[in-house]
């Protein structure tokens, strides 16, 4: 009997079932998302240097009245200021505000100048309520309470029914194209107004103690296009009613046509009353002529040549000779300071020894 012991065979173990895994590993790792992307620029904790130009500008106009632009350089600095951070965001407020203010105060003075402008009379264009007008708006007619000499910018315009110092007599226009010099517009506003007067006189007992004055422009005002001449006549003290109020004038004032009550001869006549012919009346103007001359040609030459074109121009007349015998010639002729002050005018008269109405001759050829 052998002795060696049996052989097995070795041991067999089933290989452990799992179940399959329930994912798929990714192909790729998954990368992490970006940083997200801002609209506006990164800071970095440091504030650009200088102040910015806008606020500056909208202060400076600000405070010298400049208002548009002080506002629209304002609103644009404290766009730019939020977005920069530079300085000058407080300017920019200041700027705003202080355009705020003078916007308030503009229209307080607007609307203060308003309710004080005179008020006209919108057909005869007369003052009727008292206020102020500018010189240059002033009309012929117009009455001022009270003037100062000197440069004026607004005057107080009233009635002329009420107390007044000064009336205007004319309104003028320079035509020069460029500033001629303060000299050269005074002189040609002395001759001007003094013209102006004369083509249309006043009584002499309504401007006796006044003054010829009158607004010009002045340098400043002619670059803007300031180019009015205003006459008028100054009093010493306050009188009410225009200088061409009733029925008094000058005797080289008299039209063909025009009637006077009764006439003063054997002396000098410096005013006269002008009607109606309609109204009871003695003298009857038939013609006004014109001396031609600069020197004054002396009493016997300028009565005889006087007395001839007077003369003839009733010769012209279709006149009845029984109205003629009723009437005689009467004339005003310049004496010698009348025609050194520009008086040229012969106003040739019919004057009857009754009164009379009615006109006699209308015209003179």
């Amino acid at each position: 009997m052998s002795s060696q012991p049996p052989e097995y065979p070795p041991p067999e173990y089933p290989a452990p079932e799992y179940p399959p895994p329930a994912y798929s590993p990714p192909a790729t790792r998954p990368m992490p998302p970006s940083p997200p992307v801002y609209p506006y620029q990164r800071f970095d904790g440091q504030r650009p240097s200088g102040t910015n130009g806008f606020a500056i500008a909208a202060l400076v106009f600000s405070i010298i009245g400049g208002i548009l632009f002080s506002i629209i350089f304002g609103v644009v600095a404290l766009v730019q200021t939020r977005r920069t951070r530079q300085k000058g965001r407080r300017m920019a407020v200041s700027a705003l505000v202080l355009s705020g203010v003078w916007i308030v105060v503009i229209a307080v003075l607007v609307t203060l100048g308003l309710q004080g402008r005179a008020e006209r009379d919108p057909d005869t264009g007369a003052i009727t309520n008292a206020g102020t007008l500018s010189a240059e708006s002033l009309r012929v007619g117009d009455c001022v309470a009270s003037a100062s000499l000197g440069a004026v910018k607004r005057l107080p315009a009233v009635p002329c029914s009420t107390p007044h110092e000064l009336e205007v007599v004319a309104t003028l226009k320079y035509t020069q194209a460029s500033f001629p010099g303060d000299d050269a517009l005074k002189a040609e506003a002395v001759s001007r107004c003094k013209q102006a007067l004369y083509d249309k006189p006043a009584a002499l007992s309504k401007i006796q103690d006044m003054h010829l004055i009158y607004f010009r422009p002045t340098s400043r005002s002619w670059d803007i296009g300031d180019r009015h001449l205003t006459c008028a006549v100054l009093s010493d003290d306050q009188r009410t009613g225009s200088i061409y109020d009733g029925n008094e004038t000058v005797p080289r004032a008299l039209k063909v046509g025009d009637c006077v009550p009764t006439l003063a001869t054997g002396s000098s006549v410096t005013e006269v009353t002008r009607i109606s012919c309609a109204q009871p009346h003695r003298g009857e103007v038939y013609a006004s002529l014109t001396f031609t001359g600069s020197a004054y040609p002396g009493d016997k030459q300028i009565i005889a040549s006087s007395e001839s074109r007077c003369d003839a121009a009733l010769r012209h007349l279709a006149l009845s000779s029984s109205t003629l015998r009723a009437m005689r010639v009467f004339w005003f002729r310049p004496t010698a300071d009348a025609w050194a002050a520009g008086d040229r005018v012969l106003t040739c008269m019919l004057l009857s020894r009754t009164a009379r109405t009615g006109a006699v001759a209308s015209s003179a050829s």
